[in-house]
């Protein structure tokens, strides 16, 4: 737990502790992948106890690609050609 991997335990052994927030495990099916595990945080309310402390401009939903474009418009050329890249960090787990 302390290296930031998740643990199973039985639930008997932890039921007392203080504090103890249950977050179920799932599966959503991938096409043409593998299936993805998530993890339901809104279940014991996670995500309503959250600290919010970062602005909420900060938070750039479906505006990727033009941001995307305006960098590589934008790029500095002394530094040489701009290399992108698209990672799912899914896939490392």
């Amino acid at each position: 737990v302390r290296r930031g991997y998740w643990v199973i335990v039985p639930y008997q052994s932890l039921r007392r502790l203080p504090g103890l927030k249950i977050s179920p495990a799932g599966v959503v099916p991938q096409r043409a992948r593998r299936p993805r595990t998530i993890i339901d945080y809104s279940f014991s309310g996670v995500n309503q106890s959250t600290t919010h402390i970062a602005p909420t401009e900060a938070m750039q939903f479906g505006h990727a690609l033009p941001r995307l474009l305006q960098r590589l418009v934008y790029a500095n050329p002394t530094f040489g050609p701009v290399h992108m890249i698209k990672v799912d960090l899914a896939d490392g787990y």
